[in-house]
């Protein structure tokens, strides 16, 4: 008897979790430091632009980027444009009081940035062989546009690495 009420017991909680309509659920919410960063949490449509790079001329394209929230209150996101994908992590350290940023493409390249204040974000980033000084300034227009300016430093200049102009373009991950 008792391994049937585990069973209907296990089989009603199946079908509560098969029927919650998780676009009416409301988003996980960020606490603390993080609260900042809520207002990203979604899908995004952007464009960005490109330097010329190899034999790529420079250009203008188009992707989409999702946030959403993941364990330890951080946010993870996923980027998917033609030829190209990352994802990556954000998230705030507070015994060190610092904002850290960590993520890959698929062309092998890795970043690490951190930062005092969130906004602009300083590190490094190995992609082609080479370690090469990174920063990333974040500017957030409202709560449906940003523009996030990636830049590496060659010669001892920041120089154009991408910039992307995102708005929201649903409250639901993608």
């Amino acid at each position: 008897m008792k391994k049937a009420i585990t069973i209907v017991c296990l089989a009603a909680v199946l079908v509560a979790l098969l029927t919650v309509d998780r676009s009416s659920a409301a988003a996980p919410a960020l606490s603390g430091k993080m609260t900042k960063l809520q207002y990203l949490i979604g899908a995004w449509s952007c464009q960005t632009k490109l330097p010329a790079m190899g034999k790529e001329p420079a250009g203008t394209h188009a992707g989409t980027i999702s946030f959403e929230v993941e364990p330890g209150n951080t946010v993870g996101y996923d980027v998917s444009a033609t030829a190209y994908s990352a994802a990556g992590f954000l998230g705030y350290l507070a015994p060190k009081q610092v904002w850290w940023s960590s993520g890959s493409d698929n062309f092998g390249g890795v970043t690490f940035e951190t930062s005092a204040n969130g906004n602009v974000m300083t590190g490094m980033t190995y992609w082609g062989g080479k370690h090469i000084s990174s920063r990333d300034t974040i500017t957030k227009t409202s709560d449906t546009k940003y523009e996030d300016l990636f830049e590496i430093q060659q010669a001892g200049k920041w120089t154009l690495g991408a910039d992307s102009l995102c708005t929201k373009t649903s409250n639901t991950p993608g």
